[in-house]
């Protein structure tokens, strides 16, 4: 099995491809600015793991457009902040794990099989709404209660600290539920 890392980080993907080599791990590194990540996602079969830690929000909504839902899908955002969310795919986990880390996750997702578990669709809309400058997200139009929905979306996947990015990278995983 092959573990793909997905990033727009030069640097980030240096350190996991010397990782991946000296603990002898099957792995492929792309940056998305070098290599066109759709076309590998079209050709991947269901059961792989895709390492995504791409921080620009455009390329990651149209790689994660192209995701096959059956793959082992790990987000890896930048924030100072992330909690780990090892539920059901896709997780959320920090950038800033030690090699050792690394590796054990690597590991693990090698015994993780992916669940076909589906998102509220009310959820996956609310975070679109708020994605879009077109759309007003339904919650009443209250203030209070559309920050509030929002909060508690972020905390259930682990972006409680985080700021706009994670309110896109929300919609993102929400959208994968989706499918």
């Amino acid at each position: 099995m092959t573990c793909y890392i997905i990033s727009d980080d030069s640097f980030f993907l240096s350190g996991v491809d010397e990782i991946l080599k000296r603990n002898f791990i099957n792995g492929v590194t792309i940056n998305v600015y070098c290599q066109s990540p759709p076309v590998l996602m079209n050709n991947l079969s269901g059961n792989e793991i895709l390492i995504i830690a791409v921080d620009d929000l455009m390329a990651r909504k149209h790689l994660v457009s192209h995701i096959n839902p059956s793959c082992r899908v790990v987000f890896m955002p930048a924030f100072h902040k992330v909690e780990i969310k090892t539920g059901r795919f896709p997780w959320v986990i920090p950038r800033n794990l030690s090699c050792l880390q690394f590796v054990k996750l690597i590991c693990t997702l090698n015994n993780k099989h992916t669940d076909s578990g589906k998102s509220n669709e009310s959820n996956w809309y609310f975070m679109k709404s708020l994605c879009s400058e077109d759309e007003m997200p339904e919650a009443g139009n209250n203030m209070k209660s559309i920050s509030q929905r929002k909060r508690l979306l972020l905390k259930k996947y682990g972006l409680s600290n985080a700021n706009f990015h994670g309110v896109f990278l929300c919609h993102d995983i929400l959208s994968l539920y989706r499918r």
